[in-house]
């Protein structure tokens, strides 16, 4: 469970805000007074303990167990609850506060709770604190602690220390790396100076490269690769790489090569028994040889496959599809019709139910608006139920930062924010109809 706020532990006078919602609407709850609604709270691995409430003003001085309606008309449902003293003492790492009343949705606040920080128990005892303390005191912005021998002006300023405004200075290895700087060395570098034996060379490749001509931005005209109209036109660059035709499509079928170049012309249709099946990957296999192409939306395929004769082995693939391996014995132009086998679930009819969620600011604890939130179905519960093919929807939190759906009962989801904090959701086969799910922050 999730933690709706944090907070060190021992806190006194805590008031909180607490949004309540209408358990038939999800609307904002108002007008629970003080004696509608059971109040508890349970710190980390003990055990229930009633809250006794009291009436009172939003904005009132602390009063442990005191409840106050905000505001009915600005602020629907929003309540202020004076957490008692002792449900958040020292001691344990949280506290979870639950709210029940008749027409809302059960409220549950898990609240973490911080170790405070102790400064004298950093050595164990008070005196290395107050050494602290006093160096702090001492300390200056300029110099460091008082009485050292730094410089009086500010780091990086004239007078100052050298600091590495990147970081990881190693004055040592800096010198180590100037002592490399050698009369060889230096005479190197010059080579690249305007003028030198290098800089000669780039001036040689520039003139060269001078005579290309754009005839479209950034597009090297083909015939002027060896400068002057002299050189390949643009049938002779493509010749001279393996590419003789003009055609793209051309080109990249007779690159790829994945479809054979056999004597006999094998054009197969796959099929889900009576339609088409577009996007199937088509794999014929002899020995070494291995050939794959895709189906179309007419369940063929533009370029034949081109196979010699032989017996071949024949392999269908597709997600949400099966097929059995089988052989096809080639001595000639064929066109063979093979047959996959969808594997999706359909569920059965099913009581379906509506499920709602709030969505709300992980910083305010306020409902948000216009979420969108991913619900995957994973499968059915483990305790049984209806199954379902694996599906995704998006719904999008309303004006009162509610999301809903329906669910089928037995169902598990998975609810992911756009944060990418996920929630898994198991809807019980006996879950009645609204089904509160447990909060989301984002």
């Amino acid at each position: 469970m999730a933690f709706d706020e944090s907070l060190t532990g021992g806190t006194t006078s805590k008031i909180v805000e607490v949004m309540v919602r209408d358990s038939t609407t999800g609307a904002g709850k108002t007008g629970l007074a003080f004696g509608d609604v059971t109040a508890s709270y349970c710190r980390e691995g003990s055990t229930r303990t009633a809250i006794t409430l009291a009436s009172g003003t939003a904005g009132d001085a602390y009063s442990s167990g005191k409840w106050c309606e905000v505001d009915a008309t600005n602020q629907k449902g929003l309540y202020q609850l004076h957490v008692p003293d002792a449900a958040i003492a020292v001691g344990v790492a949280a506290s979870t506060i639950s709210l029940q009343a008749t027409g809302m949705i059960d409220k549950a606040m898990r609240l973490k709770l911080e170790t405070p920080v102790n400064v004298t128990q950093m050595s164990g005892s008070s005196t290395a604190a107050d050494n602290l303390e006093t160096a702090a005191l001492a300390y200056s912005a300029t110099r460091g602690l008082s009485g050292t021998a730094l410089p009086a002006s500010a780091a990086d300023a004239a007078g100052g220390l050298v600091i590495s405004d990147a970081g990881g200075l190693d004055i040592d290895a800096k010198l180590a790396n100037t002592n490399e700087v050698t009369t060889a060395r230096m005479a190197a570098l010059t080579d690249w100076i305007n003028g030198g034996r290098l800089d000669l060379l780039l001036d040689e490749v520039k003139a060269i490269t001078d005579q290309f001509v754009f005839t479209v931005a950034n597009q090297v005209d083909a015939n002027a690769l060896s400068g002057g109209g002299g050189g390949l036109d643009a049938s002779g660059v493509r010749a001279a790489i393996g590419m003789a035709a003009a055609n793209m499509d051309t080109q990249l079928s007779g690159l790829a090569g994945d479809q054979g170049s056999g004597a006999n012309s094998i054009t197969p249709t796959v099929d889900d028994g009576t339609d088409p099946v577009e996007s199937a990957r088509v794999r014929f296999t002899k020995g070494a040889e291995s050939y794959i192409a895709t189906t179309n939306a007419t369940g063929t395929f533009t370029t034949p496959f081109s196979l010699d004769n032989g017996t071949w082995t024949v392999a269908i693939t597709l997600p949400g599809y099966s097929f059995t391996q089988t052989t096809l014995v080639i001595t000639g132009d064929a066109t063979p019709t093979y047959s996959m086998t969808s594997v999706g679930l359909s569920p059965p009819v099913s009581p379906a139910i509506k499920a709602y969620i709030e969505v709300v600011d992980a910083a305010t604890k306020a409902p948000k608006v216009g979420v969108a939130l991913t619900v995957v179905v994973t499968g059915p519960a483990s305790s049984g139920g209806y199954g379902s093919d694996v599906t995704s929807i998006t719904v999008t939190s309303n004006a009162i930062g509610v999301a809903e759906w329906n669910v089928i009962p037995g169902e598990r989801y998975t609810i992911t924010g756009p944060n990418s904090v996920a929630h898994s959701v198991e809807i019980p086969s006996t879950a009645t109809d609204p089904y509160p799910v447990q909060s989301i922050l984002v």
